[in-house]
């Protein structure tokens, strides 16, 4: 159900990173799925990425940042503690 390939469809928990050449500074990070937005016309999801720790992004430091699922590869989320 995960992959940039594999269904568009992700859940909040679950963690993304960029793909190359979507956000080359963030390709490295993982998120987590802190919200899914509606469905656009095209099919594709908007998701708000929430990072732990702020992430540097050209001068800015983020926490959040939303993103097309198209351009992300997801996982699994974390492990219930």
């Amino acid at each position: 159900m995960f992959g940039h390939n594999a269904s568009k469809r992700v859940r909040v928990g679950v963690h993304c990173t960029f793909v190359e050449p979507a956000a080359e500074t963030l390709a490295d990070t993982s998120g987590t799925v802190a919200e899914v937005w509606p469905r656009f016309r095209s099919g594709d999801y908007l998701v708000t990425l929430e990072y732990a720790q702020p992430v540097k992004r050209g001068k800015e430091l983020i926490r959040h940042i939303e993103a097309f699922v198209s351009e992300l590869r997801c996982g699994s989320p974390e492990p219930y503690s």
